[in-house]
C-alpha cells in the first residue's frame, strides 16, 4: 500500500513542470511570430512601388511667354495655387533652414530617423497620448498622399511606407516633392506660391 502510494507521488505532475511547458510554448509561439513578422517585412519592403503617387505635385497651370516668363496662372483641381520647380530653383538657405527645422539627420538614415523616434516614443508614453510624432520629411511626404487616422497604426504604417520610399528614391527627390507640397498657408501648397503670396518674388531665392 506504501509503494503504490510512493508512485503515485513520485508521478504526480507538479505545478512548476506545467509552467515550465507553458514558458517553452510561448516562446515558441514567439519566436514564429518574430520571424513571420521579419519575413513579411521583408518582402514588404521589397514589393513594387509606384513612389509617382507619393513624388507627384498637384501643380497649377501656368501660361508663358516665349520667353519662359509667367503671364497668367490657373488654380489646381483642389482650388490652390501649386507651382511645381526643380530642386535647384529653391534657395540653398530655404533648403538648409527647411532641413534644419523639419528633419536634422535628413540625409542620415532611410525615410525614418530612430532618434527622433526613440524621444518620441518616450515623450508620448508619459503623456499617454501622442505629442509627438517623429515625423521626417519622408514620412511628411507619404502622409499627404496616404491619408491616415492620427494614432500608432497611421503612424507606423506610414513609418513603414517611408522607408519603402526612402530605399527607391533619391534624398533629392524627396525634398524637391516637400518643398512642392508643403503647406504653406492659405491655399498656397509650395515655397513657390507663398513666395509669389507673401513677397511677391517668382523662383524663392
Amino acid at each position: 500500500m506504501s509503494v503504490k502510494r510512493r508512485k503515485n507521488i513520485f508521478t504526480h505532475k507538479t505545478p512548476r513542470g506545467s509552467l515550465v511547458r507553458a514558458l517553452r510554448f510561448l516562446g515558441v509561439v514567439l519566436l514564429v511570430g518574430l520571424v513571420a513578422f521579419i519575413v513579411g517585412a521583408i518582402i514588404g519592403l521589397a514589393w513594387p512601388m509606384d513612389t509617382g503617387v507619393y513624388l507627384s505635385c498637384p501643380r497649377s497651370g501656368e501660361v508663358l511667354d516665349r520667353e519662359g516668363r509667367l503671364m497668367h496662372a490657373f488654380l489646381n483641381r483642389d482650388q490652390q495655387w501649386c507651382f511645381e520647380r526643380d530642386l535647384e530653383d529653391f534657395s540653398p538657405r530655404l533648403i538648409e533652414a527647411t532641413i534644419a527645422a523639419e528633419d536634422q539627420r535628413f540625409r542620415g538614415h532611410v525615410g525614418v530617423d530612430p532618434v527622433a523616434v526613440l524621444r518620441a516614443g518616450w515623450a508620448n508614453l508619459r503623456r499617454r497620448e501622442i505629442v509627438s510624432g517623429a515625423s521626417t520629411l519622408t514620412m511628411q511626404v507619404v502622409k499627404r498622399a496616404d491619408h491616415r487616422p492620427r494614432s500608432w497604426a497611421g503612424k507606423a504604417a506610414q513609418a513603414f511606407q517611408a522607408v519603402r520610399l526612402g530605399l527607391r528614391c533619391s534624398k533629392d527627390d524627396v525634398l524637391r516633392t516637400y518643398l512642392n507640397t508643403a503647406p504653406y498657408g492659405l491655399n498656397l501648397v509650395g515655397a513657390e506660391a507663398a513666395a509669389r503670396r507673401y513677397f511677391g518674388k517668382v523662383n524663392i531665392r
